[in-house]
C-alpha cells in the first residue's frame, strides 16, 4: 500500500512537472528543451507554478540549490542570449551606418612629355621619382616633376582641363574630386586651358603664396622659388579669383596680379610680367584642342595595370634630378629641378611611346 501510494504521488508529481514545463515552453520563444530536461527537479521543487522567463529568473535566483546539469544548462542559455544580443546590436549598428558615398573624380593622364619627366607616386618616399611618358595615367596624391633643360609635360584631366608644364616645374595633384579639384604648383610655371566648369564643380591652383580659383579660363601661373611671390594671370578668356593674406582680387581677361607669401595680392593690372607667355598661348590652345579630341577614358583595370608598372619601375633618386631652391627645406618647401638632369629619361616597360 505504501509503495502504491508513493508510486501514485510520484506519478502526480511528474504530471504536474510536465504541465509546468509545457506551460513554460509554450509561454517563451526562448525556452530551451534541454534546459527543461536538465532542470525538471529544480523547477518542481524550487520554482513551482512559474513558467517562461519567470521560471528562468527563479532558477537563477536559486543558484545555490541547483544541480550541476541545471547550472550548466542555465550557463549555456546565458551564453546564447549574450551572443544573440551581440548579433542584434551589430545588425542595428550596421543599419545605422550610411552607405559609402562615391565621390565623383577626374581622370588624369600625361598626354605629352619631352625630355626628363618624372612622377612622385603617392605613398612612395619623397626622395624617389619614376620616369614617366605620354599616355600614362596619374592619380590623386601624385606629383609630376619636369626636369630642367629642354623638358616639358602636358597633363589632361578628363579631356576638359589641359595643363602645360614648363621645365623646372613640380605640380602636385592634391585633389581630383569634381567638387574640389586642386593642383599644387610647388615651383615652376604652368599654362592651363580650362573648359567652363559644370554646376557643382570647382577647380583651384594653389601656390606657396596664393590660391587661384577658376570656373573656366585661360590661366597662367608662375612660382619661381619657395620664398618668392606668385604670379597669376588670365589670357583672353575667363575670370579668376586670387586669394592670399585674407584678401581676394578678381582677374578678368588680359589681367595679372602677384602675391608674396603672407601678403594680400596686388590690385589687378594689365599683363606685363606674363605678357610674353600670354603671347605664346596659341600653342597651348592648339595642344588643348588636340588632347580633348583624342581623350578616351581608360578602363579601371588598364589604369590599375599602368599603376602597377609605375610602382615596379626602378625609381630615380630625387637628388639626382632635383636641387633645393633657396629657402627650401623638405617637401613642403617646393623644390626646383636640377638643370643637369638627363634629357633622355627611358620609359619603363609597358608605357606607350611619348607623343
Amino acid at each position: 500500500a505504501l509503495a502504491s501510494a508513493a508510486h501514485s504521488a510520484y506519478n502526480t508529481r511528474m504530471i504536474l512537472l510536465a504541465a509546468a514545463v509545457s506551460a513554460w515552453l509554450a509561454s517563451s520563444a526562448r525556452a530551451d528543451s534541454m534546459l527543461a530536461a536538465a532542470c525538471e527537479n529544480e523547477l518542481s521543487l524550487l520554482c513551482p507554478g512559474t513558467r517562461g522567463a519567470a521560471a528562468v529568473r527563479c532558477l537563477r535566483d536559486n543558484d545555490e540549490g541547483l544541480m550541476t546539469d541545471c547550472r550548466r544548462a542555465l550557463a549555456e542559455m546565458a551564453q546564447r542570449e549574450a551572443s544573440e544580443r551581440a548579433e542584434r546590436a551589430a545588425r542595428e549598428a550596421a543599419a545605422e551606418v550610411p552607405a559609402a558615398k562615391i565621390v565623383p573624380s577626374r581622370l588624369a593622364m600625361i598626354v605629352g612629355a619631352a625630355g626628363s619627366v618624372f612622377v612622385h607616386l603617392s605613398g612612395r618616399p619623397d626622395d624617389q621619382l619614376v620616369p614617366i611618358s605620354s599616355g600614362v595615367p596619374v592619380e590623386e596624391g601624385d606629383s609630376v616633376v619636369v626636369a630642367g633643360g629642354p623638358s616639358s609635360a602636358q597633363l589632361s584631366l578628363d579631356g576638359k582641363v589641359f595643363v602645360a608644364l614648363s621645365s623646372g616645374t613640380e605640380l602636385a595633384l592634391t585633389s581630383l574630386s569634381l567638387a574640389g579639384t586642386e593642383l599644387g604648383l610647388e615651383v615652376g610655371s604652368l599654362a592651363a586651358k580650362i573648359d567652363k566648369l559644370a554646376q557643382g564643380e570647382a577647380l583651384q591652383v594653389r601656390t606657396p603664396a596664393a590660391v587661384a580659383a577658376v570656373r573656366g579660363t585661360e590661366l597662367l601661373v608662375e612660382q619661381d622659388e619657395e620664398s618668392g611671390p606668385s604670379l597669376v594671370g588670365v589670357v583672353d578668356e575667363g575670370r579668376v579669383e586670387v586669394s592670399a593674406g585674407g584678401k581676394t582680387v578678381v582677374l578678368g581677361p588680359r589681367q595679372e596680379t602677384s602675391a608674396a607669401a603672407g601678403a594680400a595680392p596686388l590690385a589687378p593690372r594689365s599683363l606685363t610680367a606674363l605678357a610674353v607667355r600670354a603671347a605664346a598661348f596659341a600653342s597651348v590652345r592648339t595642344m588643348a584642342a588636340a588632347a580633348a579630341k583624342a581623350w578616351k577614358s581608360e578602363a579601371a583595370d588598364r589604369r590599375q595595370a599602368a599603376r602597377e608598372r609605375l610602382f615596379s619601375a626602378p625609381p630615380r633618386a630625387r637628388a639626382a634630378v632635383v636641387a633645393p631652391r633657396r629657402g627650401a627645406g623638405g617637401r613642403a618647401a617646393r623644390r626646383g629641378v636640377h638643370p643637369a638632369a638627363k634629357a633622355d629619361a627611358t620609359p619603363h616597360p609597358g608605357q606607350r611611346p611619348g607623343r
